[in-house]
């Protein structure tokens, strides 16, 4: 019985000292379920955002459905990746835009990602705030497609 005390002691000891990391990209943000419109921009620009706060600091991923910021996400992939930057075409373009985040969408964000980056964790098809700085957003009034400012 003592021994087995002295193990649950040392184990307790060993567990106390540990540290748990959490990386930025797991820290929690709300998920997006709204457009927000950028008027400090020229022109202004569209993006998904959280209608609780209105902030633009939120995540979208596979699975989230029936959705504006999804759908506005989808507006922009398809406007400014696949036809304003001609990325290579996969059979999942032009994805459907409608507010369902599946497996198209997902390879699509993902293309999207890797024409602005390399680093390989920042190439994971979720939408948070690191993708939302990396992507171009495309204006529904506009010709074209501009950085979120």
């Amino acid at each position: 019985m003592k021994r087995a005390i002295e193990l649950i002691v040392v184990m307790a000891a060993a567990l106390a000292s540990t540290t748990v990391f959490v990386s930025p990209a797991s820290a929690a943000v709300p998920t997006c379920n709204t457009v927000k419109t950028l008027t400090n921009n020229d022109p202004d620009i569209k993006v998904p955002a959280y209608s609780g706060t209105g902030s633009t600091t939120c995540g979208l991923e596979q699975g989230n459905y029936n959705n504006a910021a999804v759908t506005e996400l989808q507006k922009a992939l398809n406007r400014c990746y696949y036809r304003y930057y001609g990325i290579p075409a996969g059979n999942f373009w032009p994805i459907a835009e409608d507010g369902d985040f599946g497996s198209k969408t997902r390879e699509a964000l993902r293309r999207a990602q890797a024409h602005h980056t390399s680093e390989p964790a920042d190439i994971d098809g979720e939408y948070g705030p690191i993708t939302r700085d990396l992507l171009d957003f495309r204006t529904a009034q506009g010709d074209g497609c501009w950085y979120v400012t």
